[in-house]
């Protein structure tokens, strides 16, 4: 075994979160943290099994089984909302988030509307992948 201490990998949350925690649920401040682009690194400079040893196993499971919000916003905040109504978050600041991101929408609804339109307007890459793949597959 080595004497480094165990990484933790950073969560990484919806955008409007700014409370900084490790994916095994810890606050970063006092503890060895890692993006997760550096652990994707890591894993690929290392090797899985080297990597493992100075990663924190929680971390490690959550990140490669969660993808962050950048990736699926809605994976992403379901399990935000898991984590506020049933592991021990702060399940009413939550709320007030998400009203609060209503109230938003609601006085900006042409603004929004905009933006939803342009983004349907662009092209999915993953759903581009998946079509590819199934065209690839007959």
């Amino acid at each position: 075994m080595t004497d480094m201490p165990l990484e933790h990998v950073r969560r990484e949350q919806p955008p409007w979160r700014h409370s900084a925690i490790t994916e095994c649920g810890l606050p970063v401040a006092g503890h060895p943290v890692i993006t997760r682009d550096a652990f994707t690194a890591k894993i690929r400079a290392q090797g899985q099994q080297r990597a493992a040893m100075t990663t924190c196993m929680t971390c490690w499971s959550s990140a490669r089984r969660n993808r962050p919000w950048s990736e699926s916003p809605v994976e992403s905040l379901a399990r935000e909302a898991e984590r506020h109504m049933w592991a021990g978050g702060d399940a009413d600041r939550f709320r007030d988030e998400l009203l609060a991101i209503a109230e938003l929408i609601s006085r900006h609804e042409d603004e929004f509307g905009a933006i939803v339109g342009s983004l349907g307007d662009t092209v999915r890459l993953d759903s581009a992948r998946a079509q590819r793949r199934q065209r690839g597959a007959r």
